[in-house]
């Protein structure tokens, strides 16, 4: 095999949007968007202040979301509310969840594109409902799972079934 499998979302489609289901801690909802790019949203987790490029205090979690993406090198953002007021605090990061060590923080709200997760290679959904990402070299079963507990609601790609196994043989011919 040409690379070892990295990632694999348990994803249902909603209306537009794939809801991966985390195995580690709160649910994520991915979205896929040819204007924003797709990305992925998750809670409890936060961008550590050291990755943040630009930190600033916002009304409206929207508001931090639209100046991530307004940023071209903006690739995760983290935004949490503000204690005794209605603002938010908002950390833009050009570190994905794979170059970053993600805080646990339960009130923070944290996004994530998949462009943030190079050097992989977005495979896509499959007909089993799952997306896959692939490593751009080969690594070993215990770098791979290190890599897929960086990132929320992703896993690393183990098999239980006939149609999981002919999803793998598929992805395989399309490397």
């Amino acid at each position: 095999m040409a690379s070892s499998l990295l990632f694999l979302a348990m994803t249902l489609s909603l209306s537009g949007y794939v809801r991966a289901e985390n195995l580690t801690a709160l649910p994520i909802i991915c979205v896929k968007s040819d204007f924003y790019g797709d990305f992925c949203r998750t809670q409890g987790t936060a961008v550590p202040s050291s990755d943040a490029f630009h930190s600033f205090t916002v009304n409206k979690e929207c508001v931090c979301r639209q100046a991530c993406w307004a940023h071209p090198e903006c690739v995760a953002l983290s935004v949490e509310p503000i204690s005794k007021s209605q603002n938010f605090e908002c950390h833009l990061s050009k570190k994905g969840p794979l170059d970053s060590d993600l805080q646990l923080t339960p009130k923070a709200t944290y996004i994530f594109t998949y462009k943030s997760l190079s050097p992989t290679l977005f495979i896509g959904m499959h007909s089993d409902g799952m997306h896959y990402l692939v490593p751009n070299q080969r690594k070993d079963w215990e770098d791979c799972k290190d890599e897929c507990a960086k990132v929320p609601g992703h896993r690393f790609g183990i098999f239980h079934s006939t149609e999981q196994y002919n999803t793998l043989v598929e992805i395989q011919q399309e490397i």
